[in-house]
């Protein structure tokens, strides 16, 4: 699928945010609809060839992606018993924290290139 990966670029860019969305919905946390969004995408890209109408996309990639969050519902009926009891305000505002301190400590984990640092040296000490 070399020479089509291009294509397959444009397909993930047009269809990423609803299948996202639909992840989103059905789970409630960031990063594991993430890796569903993801790992959708991957199943697509490994069974592309056998869509043999491509009119059909939008719903097959629907149905991929509801069949993967069913199973990580699945996988994680305790972790959403537990969950169940805390208000889904407070849920969503913790995972969005959650992400945001990630973000933060990703970018500080980026090195400064030379020409952008400095260092400051007090002139009493000189």
């Amino acid at each position: 699928m070399s020479g089509n990966s291009k294509a397959f670029t444009a397909l993930v860019r047009k269809h990423q945010k609803g299948a996202h969305a639909l992840a989103w919905r059905r789970i409630g946390n960031f990063h594991h609809t993430e890796e569903i969004t993801q790992d959708t995408f991957v199943r697509v890209y490994k069974h592309l060839p056998k869509l043999k109408d491509l009119s059909q996309f939008s719903g097959w990639l629907y149905v991929i992606t509801n069949r993967l969050c069913n199973t990580w519902l699945q996988d994680n009926k305790s972790l959403i018993g537990s969950l169940e009891d805390v208000p889904m305000v407070e849920m969503q505002r913790t995972s969005y924290k959650r992400y945001i301190s990630d973000q933060k400590e990703r970018k500080n984990d980026i090195p400064t290139p030379p020409h952008m640092s400095f260092t400051y040296i007090n002139s009493a000490e000189c």
